[in-house]
């Protein structure tokens, strides 16, 4: 019973443990995976850093977390990640 917003925040406070404001929609990206059966719809926000310090809280599920311009992202990128960066 929480808005998509209120879930964002939630989620990168429990997985980064920072506070940020969310400055509006970016885009919503239809993550289809047909060999997988399955279907994301992953709503994309522009967001800030309000307070705290950037660390990985959930090493078991993130892996490692990095900052990269948007001119200078990794070749492995998710598919929301590019159709997000497309919508700059």
């Amino acid at each position: 019973m929480e808005t998509i917003e209120d879930a964002v925040i939630r989620e990168i406070r429990e997985e980064l443990g920072v506070e940020i404001t969310l400055d509006g929609l970016l885009c919503v990206t239809n993550h289809i995976l047909p060999a997988e059966n399955t279907h994301y719809v992953a709503p994309t926000f522009l967001a800030r850093i309000a307070s705290g310090i950037v660390e990985n809280l959930e090493p078991h599920a993130l892996g490692d977390v990095q900052w990269f311009p948007v001119n200078n992202m990794p070749d492995k990128i998710t598919m929301t990640t590019a159709y997000a960066l497309e919508h700059l």
